[in-house]
């Protein structure tokens, strides 16, 4: 199969020299997508032509490429461009030729880098990241780009999207806090949600007190753990949901009481589409590979990764670890849109927040990089005052200081913890404090 459309090029430089066209019905075609070199010369020169508000005939065409030194073909052709008699009205179709056959000639020059990777030497997992990296870097470039769209349009697609949201069942994804989702809503398809914590918080419990919940409401949940191995984690999962103490469970100490609701546990967590990979270190084009594969299986609701910072970057000469984490960050909410479900993603925080009286974090005090807080749709915090103050009058509660809700709003969520089940859970109704900026600061209400 030819991978050139030649006809189509010249039918369209053709047109645009009968002066019978305007700019706007190109509908952002590229010099590039021409394959002749001839045709995209001129293409290039009737764009500049234009954007000056200058028609283009053939005689000036033939002047502008000769000024630019790339007059490769005489007059004459571009008279007969000019003079062939195509029809205006079929250059849609001669544009879209062009189009297709251009992101043929991409894939091919994909498909080469592919190849050539599998015949150099190195590391394996390096060149198959790459590989992927390449194919996602295609697909970016050959995804369709609206432009500008007439107010009118955005308001016809927004309204049955809208209208969704009152039905009983929304396809987003709650915490399965309840005063969380009074506040959140939903996680919502292609959401970055970033659980941010010192260590010690519990941002892993809470994140998989999330995940399981989204499992048991019949969803698929793929979990990434880069620092806690899958029985590390099934044994907190059985903690948790069978209300048995953790200690009980890693040292094998359990009570009649607790090997029933033990049983329980099991009988809950084993039929869940919950699937965890404890790989260290992995990649973006890796996990990103894994889901895809997942998906096809399963049609995934959310993804958990644990934890954004021991993520592996693509390190080059100029990068350091604060443009690796900007990379990945930027990978994750580009990954989350394209699986059309929300990722979480766990994140450290910088230790220098320890030296203030008042150790809340805020989003400053995000670790390695200022695009994780830009990057994210949803930043949650997690603090807990017994951590620093193990006399502190709210010890056994944990707060979940909403930084960033670019839907909504931010403000101060109280939910239980229970240390001997690392659980998380809701406290009596009214634990919510809405944030609002006033001229005399801050104000919070709390709900009835």
């Amino acid at each position: 199969m030819s991978l050139l459309a030649l006809q189509a090029e010249q039918v369209i430089v053709g047109c645009c020299l009968q002066g019978q066209i305007l700019l706007e019905q190109i509908d952002g075609l590229r010099p590039d997508a021409f394959a002749g070199e001839s045709h995209r010369e001129a293409f290039a020169a009737i764009l500049g032509s234009w954007s000056q508000g200058l028609p283009v005939d053939p005689v000036r065409l033939q002047d502008l490429l000769r000024d630019r030194g790339t007059a490769r073909e005489e007059l004459g052709y571009w008279i007969a461009c000019s003079d062939s008699g195509f029809s205006v009205a079929l250059l849609p179709g001669h544009i879209a030729r062009v189009r297709e056959m251009a992101a043929r000639r991409a894939l091919l020059a994909t498909a080469d880098r592919i190849a050539a990777l599998a015949h150099e030497g190195g590391d394996i997992g390096e060149q198959i990241a790459a590989a992927s990296a390449a194919v996602a870097e295609l697909s970016q470039e050959q995804g369709e780009k609206r432009g500008l769209r007439v107010m009118a349009d955005v308001v016809r697609d927004f309204l049955p999207e809208f209208g969704k949201r009152f039905e009983p069942k929304q396809d987003g994804v709650p915490t399965g806090f309840r005063d969380l989702d009074a506040v959140l809503h939903q996680m919502r398809p292609g959401n970055l949600v970033l659980v941010a914590a010192r260590p010690a918080m519990g941002k892993t419990s809470f994140a998989m007190q999330i995940a399981t919940r989204e499992a048991e409401r019949g969803g698929a949940v793929a979990v990434f753990s880069q620092e806690m191995a899958d029985l590390e984690l099934a044994a907190r999962m059985f903690s948790s949901v069978g209300r048995i103490p953790l200690e009980g469970i890693n040292r094998g100490e359990l009570s009649s009481d607790d090997h029933e609701r033990f049983a329980s546990a099991v009988s809950r967590l084993q039929g869940l589409k919950l699937f965890i990979d404890d790989q260290p270190a992995q990649r973006l084009a890796d996990i990103r590979t894994k889901v895809q594969r997942l998906r096809r299986r399963h049609p995934l609701s959310l993804v958990v990764i644990d934890y954004l910072q021991l993520m592996e970057g693509t390190p080059s000469k100029s990068s350091n670890r604060n443009s690796e984490i900007e990379q990945i960050s930027r990978g994750l909410k580009a990954m989350a849109k394209e699986l059309g479900c929300p990722v979480i993603a766990l994140s450290q925080l910088n230790r220098d927040l320890e030296r203030r009286p008042n150790k809340r974090p805020v989003l400053s005090d995000l670790r390695d990089s200022g695009a994780i807080e830009q990057d994210a749709d949803i930043v949650l915090m997690l603090y807990r005052d017994e951590v620093y103050n193990p006399d502190s009058p709210d010890k056994g509660t944990a707060e979940v200081l909403i930084r960033k809700h670019r839907q909504g709003a931010t403000g101060v969520v109280r939910l239980s913890w229970q240390g001997a089940y690392t659980s998380f859970g809701d406290l009596a109704p009214g634990w919510v404090e809405r944030e609002a900026e006033t001229s005399a600061g801050r104000a919070y209400a709390f709900n009835d």
